[in-house]
Formats: structure tokens, sequence, C-alpha cells
């Protein structure tokens, strides 16, 4: 794949908290919190509930035939999971072949999920790899969400009150399998079909810049209010502590998310003035050092740009010198 662009939802929410969202992103910034909450919580659930040798990937795009994104794909060597995240209050219900939220018509996730389903299927069938089962679940997080159906869709549907159930409804479909996969060669297999997000954020023009509001926050809470120690930063609204290290690699990262268009973006002086260290400019460039790839060029030395959260590029830096 190519270079891979951050996530909207990651993108508007430090647009937010550096105030650069404009009136008309606000909505979608707050529709898109509350179900990248719902998927951080299931990924995290998931995580700690299956086999430590299942692969998960969030935010899986695959190009076949169509374009798909499926929340998280999961592979166990058996077989291939595919799990839907939903955030919906109130009442779901799939009927006579269509879906209902509170009794008014929406977007049929069903057909969508199968979709996807068959789109994996077909894959593996195009590479020899069809006797590999692919389950699809979805998920509804929200605690007071019920739901209803009139028929089989191939598609499982679980209440959060099911969730941990069903997770171990899997493990044992696992363990009930005959273990003749290779669970690498799966993941390699479908991963050749993987795309970037095909919606990018909106780019920023690069002259907004100075419009951003500096300074380090808390990586948990977003609060600038940070109390500063000799190796550490003491966020004193949620009590969160991080090495100043990883404060300025992380705060680096957001400068490039922000600005992901712009290869040549993390150059020295943007970097310490984004993050409001003029005072420790010597320390932080020396932070960055010690880890993070540099290019050179006519103008001078620049960083190199991942376009990425830190916690999507942390794997990628050098350990310290």
């Amino acid at each position: 794949m190519n270079k891979i662009n951050p996530k909207l939802f990651d993108h508007l929410k430090e647009k937010y908290y550096r105030n650069l969202l404009s009136p008309n992103d606000e909505k979608s910034y707050f529709i898109a919190e509350k179900g990248d909450r719902a998927e951080i919580e299931l990924f995290k659930i998931l995580k700690n509930k299956i086999p430590k040798s299942w692969i998960l990937k969030p935010n899986y795009w695959i190009q076949y035939s169509r374009t798909n994104e499926i929340d998280i794909i999961i592979f166990t060597g058996k077989f291939v999971w595919l799990v839907e995240c939903k955030n919906y209050s109130g009442v779901f219900e799939y009927m006579d072949g269509n879906c209902y939220r509170n009794k008014k018509p929406i977007n049929n996730e069903i057909s969508f999920a199968q979709n996807r389903k068959n789109a994996i299927e077909n894959i593996l069938s195009d590479n020899k790899l069809n006797g590999v089962p692919v389950y699809s679940s979805m998920i509804f997080m929200d605690n007071e969400c019920d739901v209803k159906n009139d028929r089989d869709s191939g598609i499982e549907l679980v209440m959060r009150y099911r969730l941990s159930r069903h997770i171990n409804e899997m493990v044992q479909r696992y363990q009930t399998l005959p273990d003749y996969f290779d669970n690498l060669h799966l993941e390699q297999t479908i991963d050749r079909y993987r795309i970037n997000h095909p919606f990018p954020p909106k780019i920023i023009p690069v002259t907004l810049f100075k419009e951003a509001k500096t300074g380090i926050h808390c990586a948990i809470c977003y609060s600038y209010l940070l109390k500063n120690h000799y190796k550490t930063i003491e966020c004193q609204d949620c009590g969160y502590i991080e090495y100043k290290t990883e404060a300025r690699l992380r705060t680096t990262a957001e400068l490039g998310m922000l600005f992901y268009h712009d290869d040549k973006i993390l150059t020295p002086k943007n970097i310490v003035t984004f993050s409001g260290q003029v005072k420790e400019k010597d320390a932080f460039l020396k932070s960055l050092y010690r880890k993070w790839p540099t290019h050179s060029s006519h103008r001078g030395v620049y960083y190199h740009n991942f376009g990425l959260p830190y916690e999507a590029i942390r794997h990628k830096l050098k350990k310290s010198k």
C-alpha cells in the first residue's frame, strides 16, 4: 500500500483540540466521536478475551469488486472473523430484509455486512482457500439497545450483555475446528486486497498552521493544564503522568497528522512552535534526534511525516541511541 492516511476521527479530534475545527465539521466530529469510542472499547474487550495467537486489525479497507470497510477483522488460523460495531440507541430491527431504527428505515447494515462477508469468502476462494470458514458478527455496544430480527441473515446480531458469551462461543468454535490453516498465510493473502482509506480527511491549508492552538496536551483527556517535572509532565485535570520524551514524540506526530499531506511540515522550527516548547527547544529536538528519521533538502533538515497518530507509528521509531 502507499502512505496510509489518518482516520477521519483522529484528524477531526486533533483539529477540535487545536481550535481548527470549522462549524461545518463540528457535527461530523461529535457523531464520529460516539462511534469511535464504541469501536475502541470493543477492540480492547476483544483483545483481552481472545487467544493471543489471534490477529486483530481495525478499520480494514479492502477492494474486491467494490470498496468495503471492516471495523475489525480477526485472523484465527482456523477461520476469519469479521466484526462490525454499532453504537445505536433504542431498537434496531431487521425485518422483511430491511433495517429499522426506532421504527424508521435506515441503511441496510445487514446487507452491507453480507457484502463484506461475501468479498472475503470470494478472496479466499480465488486463492484456493475456500475451505476457510468466514464468520460475521454485528455487535451493538449501547447497553440500552434492543435488537429484533425475523430471519437468519448469516450475520450474528449480538447485544452488549451477550458480548462476553459470544466471544467465548467463538473461542469454543475455534477449539472444535481442525488446525490446518497457516494464519500468517491467511493474513497475507487477504492483505493483498487491502487498500488505503479511500476517504481521507479534509486537507488543512498550511496557512492555518499559525492559527493552531500551541502546546503539549494530555494524552488521555487532552487538557493543556500540565505540571512540569524533571522527566515527566503531569496532567492537572486527570492526573495522568507521561514521560517528556513520549509527550514530545506524540506532539510531533500530532502536527504531522494535522498536515498529513505535507511531507515537509515537520521542520525543527514548526515543531518547537507548535509544541510551545521554545524554552526547551534543545531538549525537545534532542528527543527527536534520538528517535525520529530525518531528511535533508536545500532548505535544511526536516523530520519524516508519517501522517498518523503516535500510537500508530511508535513501533517504527528508533530505539534510543
